[in-house]
């Protein structure tokens, strides 16, 4: 069915001639490749972690599937698996489907509107844009789930300080956002291996003693 197929770390390019209309260079449809060691160990619903986290997971997961599979089912098969292995990880089947649903509705609604955003942003909007950054101020937190709850942060913020920074500062908005917290990895596993002064490979490869 497909020939001049071969296979890539991330994706399988093939070369299609039946599924595609092609032109006289021939039609490039993509799908994705999983390694077949890849032990999918997403974060289970026991994790300490914020959470949103498991949501950008989904929807960051789904994105990628888009783009990288040409025909529908391909992406359908490969949000399927995704879902099951979630499930295997102990995850709850009506909050999981709600998540799947959730990210498969936002990356429809993206879709659509970006390519309506392009077609209609002038040069005052993003203008617009740069000033409303600037009226921004954010309160960065490591995150803990026994934290003070965000709900209550935001109560406090509106209580002793919303006016005087709306009026002192011009600040129009305020947000709250977290940072994991340092895990097992972190403290285990090197991004780069330690360098011994004066001995770097190229001292040996080039011969200087």
């Amino acid at each position: 069915f497909f020939f001049n197929s071969k296979t890539y770390i991330i994706i399988g390019l093939q070369h299609s001639e039946r599924l595609f209309p092609i032109s006289e260079e021939g039609v490039i449809s993509t799908r994705t490749f999983q390694k077949p060691m890849n032990l999918y160990l997403y974060i289970p619903p026991q994790s300490a972690h914020q959470d949103g986290l498991m949501k950008g997971i989904v929807y960051g997961e789904l994105k990628r599937y888009l783009w990288q599979n040409t025909k529908r089912e391909d992406y359908i098969k490969m949000v399927s698996k995704f879902f099951q292995r979630c499930l295997k990880r102990n995850w709850p089947y009506k909050r999981l489907y709600r998540i799947f649903i959730d990210a498969n509705r936002k990356l429809a609604d993206s879709k659509s509107s970006q390519a309506t955003q392009n077609a209609t942003m002038s040069q005052e909007q993003h203008d617009n844009e740069g000033n409303k950054k600037r009226d921004r101020v954010f309160l960065k937190l490591k995150f803990h789930p026994n934290y003070i709850p965000r709900k209550k942060i935001r109560e406090l913020y509106e209580e002793e300080l919303e006016d005087v920074l709306r009026d002192q500062l011009g600040v129009n908005q305020f947000t709250i956002c977290y940072s994991r917290a340092q895990n097992i990895s972190d403290c285990v596993v090197r991004s780069r291996l330690h360098q011994a002064e004066g001995e770097t490979v190229s001292t040996f490869l080039g011969g200087v003693t």
